[in-house]
């Protein structure tokens, strides 16, 4: 298949996964916890967190990636990106490789993927423009990793500018961002928080959800923030449940890094198959969905007089 239709093909499937996620939160109440969407069926998972390429001293292909998560029955869709990008002075003409070739996978009928652009300040030096690489249907949002990543925006005036361009774009056409979030500091949401208010329109995934304190004040804040569940805990998706959230959470994996981890574990786990770490995946993912249907239920239940 020609590249030019395998991007249109592209553009087709992303955005058909983007709308299905808008709907929700465009359904959505925060105040009132009994017009809360119901889940997810529990046999339908959306994992936003899968990746290719390389990762540390392991290359993932994109091929053995797909052919694991998408022979998964519960599989409906993902959303991807290339760890390839993490790799020091990477050139983007590699990964941009890396990310043609696997558009052109043939998945199975009615699953779907939405490529993301892992950017990197890195791509500003090299001449690439994030927009334009989405505008030509290569890509279905952006992913940014502040931890991974020098991202020195509060002091850097070429990172605070195409940060705009990237939020105000996202804003306008509802492709998403996909933020790395954790506990150091470097890659707090809040450092995002210029950003948030100045495109409030601006569909943006919180990857991991973290830390809580800070994540659950901004899915309040903003309309079109979610988060998701790669490497979050049950007990942190009980707490953003419990407090009337639980349809903002994304179902993430974070396949096949995980794998990666595995192999690192004592007890043998060196020999831990992708297919076997991605069932424990989705076994996680399904324990979270169902917390989240625990909590919407006990919401529900509550006496809204009752203190």
């Amino acid at each position: 298949m020609p590249l030019t239709a395998v991007r249109v093909l592209v553009f087709k499937t992303h955005k058909k996964m983007r709308r299905s996620i808008l709907d929700r939160l465009e359904k959505e109440t925060i105040k009132a916890p009994s017009a809360h969407l119901e889940p997810a069926a529990l046999v339908e998972i959306e994992d936003c967190q899968v990746h290719i390429g390389q990762y540390e001293n392991e290359y993932y292909g994109f091929e053995e990636v797909f052919d694991t998560v998408f022979s998964r029955p519960e599989i409906q869709g993902i959303f991807y990106s290339s760890t390839t990008s993490c790799k020091e002075d990477v050139n983007y003409i590699e990964v941009e490789a890396e990310m043609d070739d696997a558009a052109q996978y043939r998945y199975p009928e009615d699953k779907y993927s939405t490529p993301l652009l892992w950017y990197k300040p890195d791509y500003i030096e090299q001449g690439v423009n994030p927009i334009k690489e989405v505008e030509n249907c290569r890509y279905g949002g952006i992913k940014l990793h502040p931890f991974a990543d020098n991202w020195d925006f509060e002091h850097n005036d070429s990172h605070r500018r195409v940060l705009h361009r990237i939020f105000e774009s996202a804003g306008e056409s509802f492709e998403f961002i996909v933020i790395h979030t954790g506990e150091s500091g470097r890659d707090s949401p809040r450092r995002f928080l210029p950003f948030f208010k100045d495109y409030p329109h601006a569909a943006v995934i919180l990857a991991h959800g973290r830390p809580v304190r800070e994540t659950i004040p901004l899915l309040f804040k903003f309309k079109y923030m979610l988060c998701d569940t790669a490497f979050m805990s049950e007990t942190a998706v009980r707490v953003i449940s419990g407090v009337g959230l639980g349809h903002r959470i994304f179902m993430g994996s974070d396949f096949p890094i995980t794998h990666y981890l595995a192999k690192q574990g004592p007890y043998g786990e060196n020999l831990v198959s992708l297919s076997s770490q991605y069932a424990r995946d989705i076994e996680q993912m399904k324990k979270h969905q169902t917390i989240i249907k625990e909590m919407k239920i006990t919401l529900e239940s509550k006496d809204p007089y009752e203190y």
